[in-house]
């Protein structure tokens, strides 16, 4: 992994004073805190150092086709929202046509939800398998997007989301997935350096950017997907969301307040994300990081738990709904509250 950790500081290296020139920068406003402007390079970053890297595989890609041709759509699109921000129906309409990529000519489809009601049997989706693949892949990607507010965020908990399936994917035997996973992995590990708040971060910081947060949530969208309908695979779609709870109970809380009580679009952006509540109960932007990457990475280690002890998936969802209502019904609470004051 030593080649796409390498490559990635390369590009972040000198693609940053490029950005500046261009102004693929990110400028503060009423919504983003940072001072001064900050190159929006790290999502081209590491797509050219993922990119290269997997050239060099001594394996065909050509079942990944179907994922690198949305993965640059992402990026592309990304890229264009970063430069000027695009309307909201011009980015779902990628997502779409992303998530077509993926389903239509990758064959990724989430088809069953495994052994939810039967030791026996898989629950099959029948004919809902293609709507409900299309609406988890544009979902995760936007939740990834959405959860990139932070210094190291969305970057930390892919890279732990990631980490995981990897070693789901070394149980599963799925060696050609294992590879792109530990190269995808390595070039987020290299991009934290610039981007996770510990040390002098100021000096070196960039971001993603929307290439990079979509991109990603495409990524992990695939491999979790793929991975949870391989037929001899460890991981049954029941345990799926708890590798990805961040993003998921990010994303649903937010639209939903936005709908039901907000009234509003679900694509008007607020500050009242997950980290901004944190931010109101005075807590500091590096704690935040910390402990909201402490919680993905228990996520991720209670899945893994899960999975080796064989709980049944169906206690595994239920479980993960009951979690997430319960902190549906704090947050929305806590801004009622706030708005009273």
């Amino acid at each position: 992994c030593a080649l796409p950790i390498l490559l990635t500081v390369f590009f972040i290296s000198n693609l940053s004073p490029i950005a500046h020139k261009i102004k693929l920068v990110d400028q503060p406003n009423n919504r983003k805190n940072h001072q001064g402007n900050i190159p929006l390079i790290g999502g081209i970053s590491i797509a050219l150092s993922f990119t290269i890297s997997i050239l060099t595989l001594n394996m065909s890609l050509s079942d990944f086709r179907a994922l690198l041709a949305a993965f640059l759509l992402m990026i592309i699109v990304g890229l264009l929202d970063d430069f000027n921000e695009i309307s909201p129906r011009s980015r779902i309409l990628a997502q779409i046509i992303a998530a077509l990529f993926m389903t239509c000519w990758g064959n990724i489809l989430l088809t069953h939800l495994g052994h939810l009601f039967s030791f026996h049997a898989d629950f099959s989706l029948g004919n809902w398998a293609f709507p409900v693949t299309i609406l988890l892949i544009i979902a995760l990607i936007n939740a990834v997007n959405m959860l990139d507010g932070l210094d190291g965020l969305a970057g930390a908990s892919t890279l732990i989301s990631l980490l995981s399936l990897f070693i789901v994917a070394y149980y599963s035997h799925a060696y050609a997935e294992m590879q792109l996973i530990a190269i995808l992995a390595a070039c987020i590990v290299s991009f934290l350096y610039f981007n996770f708040p510990l040390g002098n971060l100021k000096s070196r910081l960039i971001f993603l950017g929307d290439a990079g947060s979509t991109s990603l949530g495409l990524m992990l969208a695939w491999f979790g997907i793929q991975l949870s309908q391989l037929p001899n695979t460890l991981l049954q779609p029941g345990y799926l969301p708890w590798f990805f709870l961040l993003p998921i109970f990010d994303l649903t809380t937010v639209t939903l307040r936005r709908i039901f009580i907000k009234h509003t679009s679900p694509f008007i952006a607020d500050r009242e994300h997950i980290h901004h509540m944190l931010e109101k109960m005075r807590v500091s932007t590096r704690v935040i990081t910390y402990l909201l990457t402490a919680i993905a990475a228990l996520s991720n280690l209670l899945a893994l738990i899960m999975i080796y002890f064989q709980i049944p998936a169906l206690f595994s969802l239920i479980g993960f709904i009951i979690l997430f209502f319960t902190y549906f019904y704090y947050a929305s609470n806590f801004w009622h509250n706030k708005k009273l004051v």
